[in-house]
């Protein structure tokens, strides 16, 4: 994916996402290859995974508490 990728996919200002990607590349979080593609690191990919997991339990658990909450 590239940066301008991002900015149509999420609608936000291509500012927003320069800054953005350049702090995550000086965190040593992704880099991007000569033609413009972002890629994770490892410490990048392993941040993103934890996210996604907690992501992933957060929204089970408000699923379940609605399906709960219904009955």
């Amino acid at each position: 994916v590239r940066s301008i990728d991002v900015v149509n996919e999420l609608s936000y200002s291509k500012p927003s996402v320069s800054i953005a990607m350049k702090n995550l590349r000086n965190a040593g979080l992704v880099t991007m290859d000569e033609s413009g593609y972002l890629h994770l690191t490892a410490a990048g990919r392993k941040i993103a995974e934890t996210m996604y997991e907690r992501h992933t339990l957060l929204s089970d658990w408000r699923s379940e508490e609605r399906r709960v909450g219904k009955e």
